[in-house]
């Protein structure tokens, strides 16, 4: 009976023994499908990737906080790398590049929202750029959700030098069509570079681009479909080119840095302004005077007063008073007699081209020009001075702002806001 008892307690511990060993024995991947914890919430991930993401660097950068969340954690590298792909800094010929365009090729691609190229340059001895990390190396035709692309040179010292075309030729034959919001490129490019934005007619909204003169043998028309959504253009000089860009669509806001004109076919595209920013042109009176009857709905005006108003011997710093009247000899022409005469007129810049003791714009208190206008901005040289029309006791009265303003500033903070305010 004893031995009995015996044998048979032995049997069951061997047994146990055995199923613990065959546990033992058993491959890792059959562990984890006995135990397998819940994933995270969506919520509880986007919170942890908010938290790093402040953290972030490049794509690149091992230091990254994002950057090491996707590379140690399965649950969270899906979310970690749609964060750290979305803005896209891509440096030409570096190391980085391959290793951002390896991810963007295997699965990141489709994240990207923001690519910024950086250091192109100019046309290539051999040909195509490196496979690896070149422009080559870049998946665009997995970019379905591209919205932005910037385009910057390595240095000023290949301006001049024909640009490279490959990058362009490859938008041409591989970006999806009307994705792409806003493109930018501040170097001056060949008309023909441009050709990849016939496919994005229908999405873009913001053009910023410098084009090389005209040989004359390119031709305009393109038969290209306008481009339906475009509200801002930033170029160098008005051409028929760049007027092919602004026909039939809605320009709110034009930027041109150097030479201005109005095209024969100008009043088509003008009536639709709200912002026009003539910084570095210098306009004369018979320009704003049609300016006013062309562009009626402007919000905004920025301009060079040069040689054409002080052949006029006008008062530009509205600074001369007697009795809190402007002094006016014979028949001479003040800037503002014209501007009040945009009725919608909310902000001026001008920019002294012409010789003046007294910049601080001083204007009548009763002058308040249809109750449009808000602030004056005039500068010389390295001068900024900056009025406010500003309602005391029931009336308006102008005061100059404290502190000198940066003109580039004053100018985009108040575009956005005409902008974003008209909208």
């Amino acid at each position: 009976m004893g031995n009995a008892y015996k044998k048979t307690t032995t049997r069951q511990r061997n047994n146990s023994l055995s199923q613990t060993a065959r546990r033992a024995a058993q491959p890792s991947s059959t562990l984890s499908r006995t135990f397998n914890p819940a994933p995270l919430p969506i919520e509880i991930i986007g919170m942890i990737i908010e938290e790093y993401a402040s953290q972030a660097a490049q794509p690149s950068s091992g230091k990254g906080g994002l950057a090491r969340l996707a590379r140690c954690s399965r649950a969270l590298q899906v979310e970690a790398e749609r964060r750290l792909y979305r803005n896209i800094k891509y440096y030409l010929g570096h190391p980085s590049a391959q290793e951002i365009a390896a991810v963007l090729r295997s699965r990141a691609a489709r994240y990207v929202r923001y690519l910024h190229i950086k250091e192109y340059g100019p046309a290539l001895r051999r040909g195509r750029s490196s496979a690896k990390n070149g422009v080559a190396a870049l998946p665009f035709n997995l970019m379905v959700g591209l919205e932005r692309l910037k385009i910057s040179f390595d240095n000023d010292a290949a301006i001049g030098l024909p640009v490279n075309p490959e990058l362009f030729l490859l938008l041409e034959k591989e970006l999806p069509e009307n994705i792409l919001r806003r493109f930018s490129c501040r170097r001056h490019l060949h008309p023909s570079n441009l050709k990849f934005l016939d496919r994005q007619t229908n999405s873009i909204e913001h053009l910023m681009f410098r084009l090389l003169p005209s040989s004359g043998d390119v031709d305009h028309s393109n038969d290209r479909k306008p481009f339906t959504k475009l509200i801002e253009l930033h170029t160098m000089e008005m051409d028929d080119v760049i007027f092919s860009f602004m026909e039939r669509a809605t320009i709110r806001l034009l930027a041109v840095k150097t030479s201005f004109h109005m095209p024969p076919n100008w009043s088509s595209v003008s009536m639709n302004l709200w912002v026009l920013d003539l910084a570095f042109c210098a306009i004369g009176p018979r320009t704003m005077q049609d300016l006013v009857v062309s562009s009626p709905g402007l919000r905004m005006l920025v301009f060079t007063v040069g040689h054409q108003w002080e052949e006029l011997q006008v008062s530009v710093s509205i600074s001369v008073l007697e009795n809190q009247k402007l002094i006016r000899k014979g028949l001479q022409v003040n800037v503002f007699e014209i501007l009040v005469k945009f009725k919608h007129l909310q902000y001026v810049g001008l920019k002294l081209a012409i010789p003046t003791d007294n910049l601080d714009p001083i204007v009548p208190p009763h002058w308040t020009f249809g109750k449009s206008l808000e602030a004056i901005l005039m500068s010389k040289d390295e001068c900024v001075a900056e009025v406010k029309k500003i309602r005391k006791q029931g009336y308006y009265t102008w005061e100059k702002t404290e502190g000198t303003p940066q003109e580039e500033d004053w100018i985009l903070e108040h575009a956005r806001s005409v902008l974003c305010y008209t909208a």
